[in-house]
């Protein structure tokens, strides 16, 4: 009897171990947070210049410092997606767009860029648009 009941405590014992081992985490193992990946050589910028013949137009160019690296999956190399948020409730995916406010004032302005590899960068700067 007691051969059996040391036996069943040694088998527990060896399960619980290999639960454990497969259930934590190693110290050196990457987890996913969803987190966007940020590279210090990859920084997003852009300009602001108003359109001297269009009222109340700004021409917005994006000035990437650096570049990102380039992602190789079938025919996708280097592909960027950019966003902006002009600070009016309005947005472009273009990469230099040239956007008419309705009013003068002081708007933020957001951009995003993010290429195929997922890596993301960000600028935000406030304009002054006047007629």
């Amino acid at each position: 009897m007691k051969l059996k009941q040391t036996m069943g405590i040694f088998l527990i014992s060896i399960f619980l171990l290999s639960v454990t081992a497969i259930a934590a985490p190693a110290d050196n193992m990457k987890t996913n947070t969803n987190e966007p990946v940020a590279d210090p050589t990859f920084m997003a910028d852009f300009t602001a210049t108003h359109d001297p013949n269009r009222p109340l137009t700004v021409r917005f160019t994006e000035q990437c410092i650096g570049e990102p690296v380039p992602y190789i999956w079938g025919t996708k190399y280097g592909l960027m997606t950019y966003f902006w948020g002009f600070g009016d409730k309005t947005t472009s995916i273009l990469r230099n767009p040239v956007h008419p406010f309705k009013e003068p004032g002081r708007y933020k302005v957001y951009l995003r860029i993010q290429n195929a590899e997922g890596q993301i960068s960000k600028a935000e700067k406030v304009i002054d648009v006047q007629w």
